[in-house]
């Protein structure tokens, strides 16, 4: 079952619209985020408005530095929210929101600011659960740890509106790995992060000669498959991961 979360944007007591937001481990929001929702929803929205929203800033691929807010799911229809502003900026049902998460609810209203004609108003978005049962049956992938070895497999569920794929579960693998029966599904579109069990990497690179899936910590440029020890070059390349060979 693909899990997205359903946010209806409102300004007052104006509502806008929805968004659909995937959420399988993390998701971030910032100001890039709430500007290209609302100029598809309103057409009268003013870039100035946004100014007291953080921009999503990245270290290196992957890696996020700054914020607005965070979703995380923590399990099938839990997920949490968490600001990192200081002071934090956003509310949750009129309760602040800081670096402590918070658990969501369906129904529950988030609020960030924006200031309109100097004035302080807020955007106020509204939280539901949306659940989707996938036409196909999850794909079943092989990765091995680059640092322990080890291996374990995620299955993927396709989103039939986005066609982005969703890591639905994650288990180890007991046993030799050369007997499983799983494919090298190289044109994943991977949706979100899927943290290793064993070392806790959240990212996965493709090994063209393994023909399977390597975890990675998102930061290094240089990678090794641990299973045939070919090496590899990464870029981030407008949010996609290119891996050229060394």
């Amino acid at each position: 079952m693909i899990e997205k979360l359903k946010l209806t944007f409102a300004l007052g007591q104006q509502v806008l619209g929805y968004y659909m937001v995937p959420v399988y481990w993390t998701k971030h929001i910032g100001k890039q985020d709430v500007q290209e929702v609302f100029k598809a929803l309103y057409d009268k929205a003013d870039e100035s408005w946004f100014r007291k929203i953080k921009e999503i800033k990245k270290e290196g691929p992957f890696k996020t530095t700054q914020e607005h807010f965070i979703f995380k799911r923590i399990k099938d229809g839990e997920y949490t929210i968490e600001d990192r502003n200081k002071p934090p900026l956003t509310y949750l049902n009129n309760k602040q929101v800081g670096t402590h998460p918070k658990t969501l609810k369906d129904g529950d209203v988030i609020a960030i600011p924006l200031v309109k004609n100097n004035e302080d108003i807020s955007c106020y978005i509204q939280v539901k659960l949306d659940r989707k049962k996938p036409k196909h049956s999850p794909l079943k992938q092989l990765v091995q740890c680059q640092n322990t070895k080890k291996f374990f497999i995620v299955y993927w569920e396709e989103d039939p509106d986005s066609r982005h794929h969703f890591s639905v579960k994650i288990e180890e693998v007991v046993g030799d790995p050369e007997k499983l029966k799983t494919k090298g599904y190289k044109n994943l579109r991977m949706a979100a992060e899927t943290p290793c069990p064993y070392c806790g990497n959240k990212h996965l690179i493709f090994c063209q000669k393994c023909k399977t899936f390597v975890c990675y910590d998102g930061i290094a440029n240089k990678v090794k498959c641990p299973g045939c020890k070919k090496k590899y070059r990464l870029s981030d390349r407008d949010g996609n991961i290119d891996i050229p060979t060394l």
